[in-house]
């Protein structure tokens, strides 16, 4: 039997404050915590059956210090595809370089505003970060442009040498411009 799909919590903290986080909304008792490292190293089993693993849910992926001990360990345990979402201001092109070389093979860069300028209340996701998501893009087409064969990699990278998945909430001529550029 396979699973389709595993959803791993890897951390609840996050860099930012998206209004539209269910960690802002009103009552919200989502406390910031990493998971256990020995906990994670647990369902390594169960990933055998698994075709995709997903290392995020409401917080920030790269936060965890054993982020990319995790996509290696899980690599090593599973053939599926590994991903996880995140808003990219801490990839750096190290941690692109570990990320690539452990075995993620989607990366979903979210990003709610392409204004380069922040929004009036700050609040907006991405909002005055545009240029470091591009750079972040930027490291993951470094990294993918040296795998071997990267031509034909299976690989789905989604941060500009294959896509950038774009959460607009601008919906404007301009937002379709520079989401346009990106991509």
């Amino acid at each position: 039997d396979t699973v389709e799909k595993v959803v791993v919590e890897t951390s609840t903290r996050c860099n930012m404050r998206c209004a539209m986080c269910v960690k802002q909304s009103t009552g919200a008792a989502i406390g910031d915590a990493d998971m256990d490292m020995a906990v994670f190293r647990k369902i390594l089993p169960a990933l055998q059956a698994c075709r995709m693993l997903v290392l995020n849910g409401i917080g920030e992926p790269l936060l965890h210090p054993g982020i990319v001990e995790m996509v290696e360990r899980a690599r090593g345990a599973m053939q599926g595809t590994i991903g996880f979402q995140s808003n990219g201001l801490l990839l750096s092109d190290a941690i692109a370089r570990e990320l690539v070389a452990a075995g993620l093979d989607t990366i979903c860069l979210s990003v709610d505003s392409v204004a380069r300028e922040r929004s009036v209340s700050g609040q907006v996701h991405g909002a005055g970060q545009l240029g470091r998501v591009e750079k972040a893009m930027q490291a993951m087409n470094r990294e993918l442009a040296v795998l071997p064969g990267a031509d034909a990699t299976p690989n789905q990278i989604m941060a500009g040498l294959v896509r950038a998945v774009l959460k607009a909430h601008d919906y404007s001529p301009e937002f379709h411009k520079e989401a346009s550029a990106l991509v």
